[in-house]
């Protein structure tokens, strides 16, 4: 099925199919059937995946396009593996990495019969990357290595870039970026907005708003075989009560975006054998856009200046290991959100009965000798050779309740250490270790955490000598998960 509808099974969480649904790996797919799944939403803005960044125009309609190369169905939560869907190959750039030129399949139809050729791929991605006047480009930001694109022959589409960077084929492997017929983008730049004619391995059959959306298979499809359904339907339910009702009730088998665990535990309750679960990581980014217009952000300076940091945190291993380990030691915050008992469980060789709140204690979790050799002392390197555990290293709490800030945090953190470190030599302001206190829901240092500076550059080389063997030992002033 991964194949048969692209783009809908990227980014699956928890994935519930009623069995029969879906061929077990080792078995042949099964030709036929139309498949009914739910949509998340109560409508798509638009059709126009240029535009949208919404599931609810992707789940719609992505079965109904072709794009130029996309994430491995066969292993959609790779972040690196890319394959063609209308190329031949992925190329190998040229000209110092500045250009890369596709060559097109030529047996590739809309679904009004016309041929797709290299010129509606160029015209597809040059509204992407540089939009007419009025257009949205929900993702044009993505794409500011790009130069310009051109088809100097129907078969070839050439991606000239401003600069040579690993990030342009992880960036142009986007579901969104549906491949439009050019004639279509010349009579009318927003006609796919409110229409749909692509070249994918469904053909449109009808939407009706706020309901449905349907399509059939396409006898022209150019992966001979595929798809294996005979159609689908999706149908829009915002309401998280509808969707489980309707997969309870079998009139539907699937629902792409995912539910919570103990919506899963329900259902799979409720129908037992009849319910596969399908779980995965999602496979998406959290994006954090500066306002250019506002300040400080209205300086170039500081633009440049925020990016090369986060340039320069990807080979900051063990900068990172020690914000890790500082978490690990002194978490802000002690406890993770509460989770109900919705039945009787157990959790550590001890029963638990329906009705009982638990509490995650993420310092007893982060000190435990099971989990973590020698857990009190303050080693970055325990980090270095294996990644905090998901389940056992918490200071952002876990589940669909973790912090959405924590990636930004630890950016911040590192930035701030690199910073700081980068200019000073520093020592803690006080002997001992400091105990920590409560704020609040947070814990933060009993006393402030005095820490001294001195400006590296004003040392004599045996004062800084000394100064920077005292900080390499655990320093209460760096431990306090701020």
């Amino acid at each position: 099925m991964g194949l048969a509808l692209r783009g809908l099974a990227a980014g699956l969480l928890t994935a519930l199919t009623l069995v029969g649904g879906v061929a077990a790996a080792e078995e042949a797919p099964k030709r036929g059937g139309v498949l009914t799944y739910m949509i998340p939403a109560d409508a798509p803005p638009s059709f126009d995946g240029h535009r949208e960044a919404t599931f609810a125009t992707v789940h719609a309609v992505a079965p109904f396009y072709s794009v130029l190369i996309r994430a491995n169905p066969e292993n959609p939560a790779s972040t690196a593996e890319f394959v063609c869907d209308v190329c031949t190959e992925i190329p190998e750039p040229t000209d110092g990495g500045r250009t890369y030129s596709f060559m097109i399949r030529n047996d590739i139809k809309f679904s009004d019969g016309s041929r797709l050729t290299a010129a509606d791929v160029a015209a597809s991605w040059n509204r992407i990357v540089d939009p007419p006047d009025g257009i949205i480009s929900a993702r044009r930001g993505y794409y500011s290595m790009i130069d310009k694109i051109e088809a100097p022959d129907p078969n070839t589409v050439v991606f000239h870039l401003k600069f040579a960077t690993a990030a342009f084929l992880p960036a142009i492997a986007d579901p969104y970026a549906f491949l439009y017929k050019k004639a279509m983008l010349d009579q009318d730049p927003r006609w796919f907005e409110k229409n749909i004619l692509g070249s994918g391995p469904f053909r449109f059959k009808e939407y009706e708003a706020g309901q449905s959306i349907s399509g059939v298979r396409n006898p022209d499809y150019y992966r001979k075989g595929l798809p294996y359904l005979d159609g689908f339907t999706g149908i829009f339910a915002d309401k998280q009560a509808v969707r489980v009702s309707a997969i309870r009730g079998d009139r539907a088998a699937i629902e792409f975006r995912g539910f919570p665990p103990s919506t899963r535990d329900e259902l799979k309750a409720a129908l037992g054998d009849q319910l596969t679960v399908q779980e995965s990581d999602w496979n998406c980014a959290n994006l954090i856009t500066p306002n250019h217009q506002r300040k400080p952000f209205d300086d170039p300076r500081v633009r440049r200046a925020l990016t090369e940091e986060v340039d320069a945190a990807d080979g900051d291993a063990y900068l990172t290991a020690t914000v890790q380990e500082t978490l690990r030691r002194r978490p802000v915050l002690p406890n993770a959100a509460p989770r109900l008992v919705s039945q009787p469980t157990e959790i550590g060789g001890r029963a638990y009965p329906a009705g009982v709140c638990l509490v995650a204690n993420a310092y007893l979790v982060h000190h435990d000798p099971d989990v973590y050799a020698d857990p009190y002392a303050f080693r970055p390197e325990r980090f270095l050779d294996e990644p905090p555990g998901t389940y056992t290293w918490i200071p952002f709490g876990g589940g669909r309740r973790r912090c959405l800030g924590a990636s930004f945090a630890i950016l911040e953190m590192k930035s701030v250490l690199r910073a700081v470190f980068g200019r000073y030599a520093i020592a803690p302001g006080t002997a001992g270790v400091e105990i920590t206190r409560r704020r609040a829901i947070t814990v933060s240092p009993g006393a402030g955490a005095t820490t001294v500076l001195r400006d590296r550059d004003q040392l004599s080389s045996s004062t800084t000598s000394s100064t920077t063997s005292a900080i390499t030992s655990p320093v209460p002033a760096i431990s306090t998960g701020r």
